[in-house]
């Protein structure tokens, strides 16, 4: 049993039309937060790429374009260092990681708003028989 409520003398299910409406931000949220985990994996996989080049090739590309490649990312890299190590690869990584996580939750939450039933529940308090007045002899 779900819980109308009255609008112009038409019922509407408030608790459905809420959770569908969070289904469909949190389904384009996730889409979009996915999109940009495949982003940043391609980002940090050519600032990486960057660095193996500079290794053989330095001529060709320098250093302070794949760290602003890393800063872009945002990943600060040192002068003295010539590759990113594992802590900024996955920092790099983790966070649309998270974020996709996180509207996978939003999505279920939504789900779950659609799917409840709520049931109006209401305080009554029993009624105590009025007591009738003694009868004189």
């Amino acid at each position: 049993m779900s819980v109308l409520f009255s609008l112009n003398k038409q019922d509407v299910q408030l608790p459905r039309l809420i959770g569908a409406f969070i289904i469909v931000a949190a389904l384009l949220m996730f889409v979009r937060a996915g999109a940009q985990m495949f982003d940043s994996w391609d980002a940090v996989k050519d600032a990486r790429q960057c660095f193996d080049e500079v290794g053989e090739n330095p001529a060709y590309i320098s250093v302070s374009q794949c760290r602003e490649m890393a800063l872009e990312l945002g990943l600060y890299v040192k002068f003295s260092q010539f590759e990113l190590t594992k802590r900024q690869f996955w920092s790099a990584l983790l966070q649309p990681i998270a974020s996709l996580l996180l509207w996978a939750g939003a999505l279920l939450f939504g789900l779950i708003v659609y799917r409840a039933n709520f049931v109006p529940v209401k305080a009554v308090r029993p009624v105590k028989p009025a007591r009738k007045p003694a009868k004189k002899k």
